[in-house]
């Protein structure tokens, strides 16, 4: 710790004055008193969070009753110490001050760096003209604001910020190896802090899928599972996104009767089943992730009878075919469209509409590099 030369305080009457009048000139003007009437932490950097600050920003309240031309200084010494001598630390330039103001002092600051450890501090206040003896001071042994702070050199205050965002529809679990796990609700971004030195890569797995009230898989759960670059990093920033391969459905039932079960990719070697229910209460219900085709076909039964309602991509174009989309599939009910294909053992197909429910991709053309895509989890 690079300090100027040791200097004792000298404190009158062997305690810390907080205010002293005195006569400034021998013209006979009015006495000159000044006092610190309050002090505070300002504002403090401590990166990693492991409560050891590289700056600390001391606040404090500077009163005098008539224009004079100050210095203040800062001692410091170590807490816990045998030695209780406070040395002097830093000098301020000259300021002009009347009435009552607040200052602030800077302590840790480029070129004046404390050393790791915990600090007691005292300031002062002195005439520019007079160095020699305080006018107003407040110590560590007064005011517990100014004990025991401790600092860390600004090499040694450094941390990795990692935020990776739910761009989708469900929670997402997400972890970071060796360093935690947390649930991103949709669109919500969480962070990891890495405090201790920069480990240049890490590793992030994720996984999120729609479920049924009482928690069973609804479609594919989709899965993330890759090695991120963070050499010489202090933030990073991605987002765990699905390319245009897949897409989320939302269902929404006005019409007299209920809908179940749910197939997705109907009639197709993609086909998938979900044993789920879709109540005629003009809800929306969420579903969960699926392959997206240009031939996609989604059929709901209607309960009780040999029929089903039909979306088809070939025919709606209801897909948006973005990053990150999804679609609200509607039915209110109406007229039986006779098939001329019949669909398997069904019976006539209803009338169905789909609304396209996009969440776009946040990031602009140019940070594509800045999304993770996910896939099915097998």
């Amino acid at each position: 710790m690079n300090y100027l030369p040791r200097l004792k305080w000298i404190l009158l009457f062997s305690t810390i004055v907080w205010s002293l009048s005195c006569s400034e000139s021998s013209t006979g003007s009015k006495p000159f008193t000044v006092d610190i009437n309050d002090i505070w932490i300002d504002s403090s950097t401590d990166m990693d969070q492991d409560g050891y600050h590289s700056t600390v920003d001391i606040g404090f309240n500077l009163s005098s009753n008539r224009n004079a031309t100050l210095v203040a200084m800062v001692g410091i010494r170590s807490t816990g110490g045998q030695d209780p001598t406070f040395y002097l630390y830093k000098t301020t330039e000259s300021f002009t001050h009347e009435g009552t103001a607040p200052f602030t002092i800077s302590l840790g600051d480029e070129g004046q760096e404390i050393s790791t450890g915990c600090y007691d501090f005292i300031l002062q206040i002195f005439l520019a003209s007079d160095l020699e003896g305080s006018r107003a001071a407040i110590s560590s042994e007064e005011n517990s604001v100014l004990a025991s702070i401790c600092f860390e050199e600004h090499a040694n205050d450094e941390s990795l910020i990692i935020a990776l965002e739910n761009p989708l529809f469900t929670p997402m679990e997400i972890t970071l190896t060796n360093y935690g796990t947390k649930t991103a609700n949709p669109g919500e971004t969480v962070s990891f802090i890495i405090t201790a030195q920069n480990p240049g890569t890490v590793n992030i797995t994720a996984s999120t899928y729609g479920k049924t009230s009482v928690g069973d898989l609804i479609g594919s759960m989709m899965g993330w599972d890759f090695n991120l670059d963070v050499s010489g990093l202090s933030t990073v920033s991605r987002q765990l996104g699905l390319t245009q391969d897949y897409i989320f459905y939302y269902v929404n039932n006005s019409s007299a009767t209920n809908l179940t079960p749910f197939w997705v990719n109907y009639e197709s070697v993609e086909q998938t089943e979900d044993n789920i229910f879709f109540p005629n209460d003009s809800q929306t219900y969420s579903t969960g992730y699926y392959r997206a085709y240009g031939n996609t076909k989604i059929a709901a039964g209607i309960q009780g009878t040999q029929n089903i309602v039909l979306w088809d991509e070939a025919t709606q174009n209801f897909i948006p075919w973005t990053e990150n989309q999804s679609v609200l599939l509607t039915y209110a009910g109406g007229l039986v469209i006779p098939s001329s294909d019949p669909i398997s053992n069904k019976g006539p197909v209803k009338a169905a509409s789909a609304l396209s429910r996009v969440q776009k991709n946040k990031n602009n053309a140019d940070q594509k590099n800045e999304i993770i895509y996910g896939k099915e989890i097998k």
